[in-house]
Parts: structure tokens; C-alpha cells; sequence
């Protein structure tokens, strides 16, 4: 049979336990409607003044497609923006814009991102596009995590289909217009890689 002061801690300690619960499930509450501010490095431009910084700096442009429920959103603002070195990375390379869904105050609006979203052909987040003046817009779709993110960034984006790219509309427009000029200068129209 236990004595007293056995059962005097059996209570104690299940009411710290309860106790405990209690307070996780309040902050749980707390954190779902006050989440966070994710740390963030990179400095992100207005989609307003994206293409003419692009062009002034001569840097490609990184769209950024994300949604705040998106879980790999967050991952990958966690690892790669809020990491020192890929931010630097991403600062000094590109012209970096964040196209949330819905929009976000002072950098772009709703009807902003929808239109880049319908021009890119994004149908899932998050989505990286890089556009550049010399190459087909690029683009990664998902975060497979963070190396795979700087592979994408340092030298990915201006392969053909490399590093799970899709091909854009873009792309195709370009190569297309490539194609019919090759063809009006006399030249056959290139097949591709045989």
C-alpha cells in the first residue's frame, strides 16, 4: 500500500503534467493566430519596380510564388532566406520578388500576383521563376531543400530543363521566334538535339 507522501506526488506530478498541457495548448492557440515572423534576409522588391530594376542592374529577376499556408513556404524561408549566405547569394544575383498569394503590403498586390502567376503558369508553391533578358525563363517548382534551391540559383536556371525546370510559355515563345527567323533566313528549322 502506498504511504501519504507517495500519493501526495503521484497528485503533484499529474497536476504539473496537466498543467503543462494546458499551457501547450494555449500557446498553440497563440502562435495560430499571432505566428511568428519568420526571419527573412533577402531584400525583396515591389513587383512594380521589378523589370526596370532588372534592367538598370542587369540582374534576372527571381520570382518567388509562395502562400502563407504553405509548409514548404515556410521551410523554405526558414532555411534559404533566412540563411546569411543564400540571401547574400540571392541580393547580389538577382533581383528577388515575393509574390504571396493574395498579396502583401508594400510589395505587391493581389491583381499583381495573379497576373505573374497566370503568365508563368504557376499552379503550385512554392514556385521560384528566374527571368532574364539572355535566357527562357526558368523555373523550380516545390522545395526539395536547400541545396537543391542553391543549385537551382547559382547555375540551374540557365539550363534547359535541368533541376526539375519546367518549360514556360515564355520559353516556347522565345524558341519559337528562333526558330521562324532561322527558317525566313533560308536555314532549315532546328530539330533539337538528335
Amino acid at each position: 500500500m502506498a504511504s501519504g507522501s507517495v500519493r501526495a506526488s503521484a497528485r503533484w506530478l499529474w497536476g504539473a503534467a496537466i498543467a503543462l498541457l494546458a499551457l501547450r495548448l494555449a500557446l498553440g492557440v497563440y502562435e495560430s493566430r499571432f505566428p511568428p515572423k519568420l526571419p527573412d534576409l533577402v531584400h525583396w522588391v515591389p513587383v512594380a519596380d521589378a523589370e526596370k530594376l532588372s534592367e538598370d542592374t542587369l540582374k534576372p529577376i527571381l520570382y518567388v510564388f509562395s502562400a502563407t499556408w504553405c509548409e514548404p513556404c515556410k521551410q523554405l524561408r526558414w532555411e534559404v532566406f533566412a540563411d546569411a549566405d543564400s540571401a547574400e547569394q540571392i541580393n547580389r544575383d538577382f533581383v528577388p520578388v515575393y509574390a504571396l498569394e493574395g498579396g502583401e503590403a508594400g510589395l505587391s498586390t493581389e491583381a499583381e500576383v495573379e497576373e505573374l502567376t497566370r503568365k508563368y503558369g504557376v499552379g503550385s508553391y512554392p514556385t521560384l521563376v528566374v527571368v532574364s533578358s539572355d535566357h527562357p525563363p526558368a523555373m523550380a517548382r516545390g522545395y526539395s531543400g536547400k541545396s537543391a534551391v542553391g543549385e537551382f540559383l547559382a547555375s540551374g536556371w540557365r539550363g534547359a530543363n535541368t533541376f526539375g525546370l519546367a518549360p514556360t510559355l515564355k520559353g516556347f515563345e522565345i524558341e519559337i521566334d528562333k526558330q521562324k527567323a532561322r527558317f525566313l533566313d533560308g536555314g532549315l528549322p532546328d530539330s533539337g538535339p538528335r
